[in-house]
């Protein structure tokens, strides 16, 4: 990814971004995609944080884990950045359990 001037993480044209330190996720607020908007209200009514803000190249370096959403892949983690290594972790997992939890309820 190539940061933009501010050095800030460049907004995707097929996925949305999120990163999770701490238990508290953040999503990039210059993403306005529905998946992602449905992952936001399914962890906060999970009880997880969520907030919205411009995410940087060095949060993604302080995360403990980072995911992707898109309409396509719904949740994928993601493993490597830069020099950093990510496992997937439990918010990753969570965010993927409560949208499928969330589909299967809605049909």
């Amino acid at each position: 990814a190539i940061g933009d001037r501010g050095k800030n993480l460049p907004v995707f044209d097929h996925e949305d971004i999120g990163r999770c330190r701490f238990r508290h996720v953040a999503h990039d607020i210059r993403d306005q995609g529905i998946t992602r908007a449905r992952h936001i209200d399914n962890l906060k009514t999970d009880g997880v944080r969520v907030h919205e803000t411009v995410l940087t190249f060095d949060d993604f370096r302080a995360a403990d884990e980072v995911f992707l959403s898109g309409n396509l892949t719904k949740v994928t983690p993601v493993t490597a950045f830069d020099d950093r290594q990510y496992q997937v972790g439990p918010i990753t997992r969570r965010a993927r359990d409560l949208y499928w939890d969330w589909a299967r309820s809605a049909a």
